[in-house]
């Protein structure tokens, strides 16, 4: 898995964990208001409950068989009533604290009387349809408000209700068991007097909070219930409200709550800043760093990765394996780790290279020095006036300052060429040759040579007349090349074996000899403009040039050169030319 791919499945997944986290979070400040708001339905005695609420407490249990929740329950025992649920047959499927009184199936005219009325037996009702599983229910809640219990507690005990001073004892106990009030008022609303009565009772009783108390019964304090004693006359029972638990106070809540919830989630979000943070300074942050100090270390040449103090280098452990907070960027590591390989190796190289070619320079000053040396101290002897040389001494000294000069001017004009090659700036003229034959007449022309007299040599053509592009001057000077090598560093007797063959795609030219071969050292190189096989002062042994020469003009004839050699077994070198494609 690739670096972008790592990077990318790394991102997703911490997007996803954090939206989780923030879900979590928003699922949990839900529930609280959920939480919140069931407890007020409890709390108010199911007076502010709708159908979505009703179905939200009931469930079919793994038998079929409907059940309700605990908090409904608790809702019906606050106000000490009852629950049932009638299915569309009007028969009772589920009941909950149902009073013997209650039936358990209902009449056309029953439930007329309960919708219109709101009013069943000697209970007040709240009904609710609602819907489960495809099929449609009606929830009945029934109650006795304590103010109604009073109301009737003074019907049965008191035949004079108007005559509030003649109330037994007994009554007053009651009331006072109940904590209740009674207060009497004319057909005009004005207050009579009442027992238990308080001053703010008094100016509270009134018909607007009667019909409040009907249509919002938890937003007034207290329970009331209406007796007609005449046409004159009126009651009102008033008892602490149970239920009393107004939207003022909901709403101050509500809005505690929100600022909770709101405060948690802000510190929730917070939080995920702060660990994400920390977390992309430890995961990404840290390796980042780490790669930057690695690219300055490598800007000033120190060619290493930043370590610890026992000299481990940062990203590994003692085992030499990347750390688990950098394996994210493995991929970047190995590749910093393969370029500092390869920046030592190329250092390695440049101090090799340099020192090689202090010590061409220094062999090739000597390698000009020597004839120089030799053409002055001859030129000294030939201008001086104190011996009278002969004719054949000037003529063999004569002979000595042409071999050297001839040298010298080789060597010249083998850096001339090797800077040329270097630059481009080579002019080649290639035109079609018959390789076999121009292979042939070189080997012929290089066996009659004195030079290589002691050198046996022959040539085989393995193709049927392959034509080959080539600059033919150039191209001499490579093979001459390669010869005069195998002559000046191999013993005498040594053969030298020419071969050319050809596939579809290329052509091959071979020279081999069994000579002292080379070291892998060697082989490596020696196309090097500053390397040189052998140390010698004999001049003769060439200038150092031929091979890094005769390998830029294969380049040039697209094609390559390959060296394969053993000590004691000899040496091949091939020269592989590229085929071109043929024209279609």
């Amino acid at each position: 898995m690739n670096l972008r791919t790592k990077l990318f499945f790394h991102f997703v997944g911490q997007m996803f964990i954090v939206i989780a986290i923030l879900l979590i979070g928003n699922t949990f400040s839900e529930n609280l208001h959920f939480k919140k708001y069931f407890e007020n339905m409890t709390e108010t005695g199911l007076t502010k409950a709708d159908g979505d609420t009703l179905m939200s407490w009931l469930y079919f249990n793994e038998d079929g068989e409907l059940e309700a929740d605990d908090q409904l329950k608790q809702a019906v025992k606050t106000r000490d009533g009852w629950l049932q649920v009638i299915d569309s047959k009007k028969q009772s499927i589920y009941d909950y604290h149902l009073p013997q009184s209650i039936p358990t199936s209902y009449q056309k005219d029953e439930m007329i009387k309960v919708f219109e009325k709101r009013e069943f037996k000697d209970y007040k009702m709240y009904y609710w349809p609602i819907e489960m599983d495809h099929k449609s229910y009606i929830v009945l809640y029934g109650f006795k408000t304590d103010s109604t219990k009073v109301a009737n507690y003074l019907k049965q005990h008191e035949k004079d209700l108007a005559s509030l001073s003649q109330y037994s004892d007994k009554t007053k106990a009651f009331l006072q068991r109940m904590n209740g009030s009674v207060h009497l008022f004319n057909e005009e609303g004005k207050y009579l007097k009442g027992i238990r009565s308080k001053n703010n009772i008094k100016s509270n009783v009134t018909d607007l909070e009667l019909l409040k108390y009907q249509s919002k019964p938890w937003e007034v304090k207290n329970d009331l219930s209406y007796l007609k004693v005449n046409k004159n006359l009126y009651l009102i029972v008033s008892v602490p409200n149970k239920v009393y638990s107004p939207d003022e106070l909901y709403n101050v809540e509500t809005e505690a709550l929100n600022q909770y919830t709101t405060i948690l989630i802000a510190g929730l979000v917070l939080t995920i800043i702060i660990v994400m943070t920390l977390w992309y300074s430890y995961r990404y942050g840290l390796p980042i760093y780490h790669i930057i100090r690695w690219l300055i270390f490598l800007s000033k040449n120190k060619l290493q990765e930043p370590t610890n103090r026992k000299g481990i280098p940062v990203s590994k452990n003692k085992k030499g394996r990347i750390k688990r907070e950098y394996r994210l960027f493995e991929d970047i590591l190995k590749t910093m780790d393969q370029l500092t390989h390869t920046l030592k190796e190329n250092e390695a190289n440049r101090k090799k290279i340099q020192t090689t070619r202090e010590e061409w320079i220094a062999g090739l000053s000597h390698d000009l020095k020597t004839p120089l040396s030799t053409i002055y101290g001859y030129g000294l002897m030939l201008e001086s006036n104190q011996y009278q040389w002969s004719r054949e001494e000037v003529k063999e000294m004569g002979q000595v300052i042409r071999e050297k000069s001839e040298y010298m001017s080789t060597l010249i004009e083998d850096l001339n060429l090797t800077y040329r090659l270097k630059n481009g700036a080579l002019p080649i003229n290639r035109k079609p040759v018959e390789l076999g034959e121009f292979l042939a007449a070189i080997i012929d022309e290089f066996s009659r040579s004195t030079f290589s007299e002691d050198y046996p040599s022959s040539f085989e053509d393995q193709t049927d007349g392959v034509i080959f592009e080539i600059d033919k001057a150039w191209f001499r000077r490579v093979i001459e090349n390669l010869l005069a090598n195998a002559v000046k560093h191999n013993q005498k007797g040594t053969h030298i074996t020419a071969i050319l063959s050809e596939t579809d795609d290329e052509v091959r030219i071979e020279l081999k000899d069994n000579g002292r071969g080379m070291a892998q050292e060697t082989v490596d190189h020696l196309f090097n403009r500053y390397y040189r096989g052998t140390n010698t002062n004999d001049p003769t042994n060439g200038t150092g040039l031929g091979l890094a020469i005769a390998k830029e003009l294969v380049l040039l004839h697209d094609g390559d050169i390959q060296v394969e050699s053993e000590i004691e077994l000899g040496t091949t070198i091939a020269m592989i030319l590229k085929k071109s494609p043929p024209v279609k």
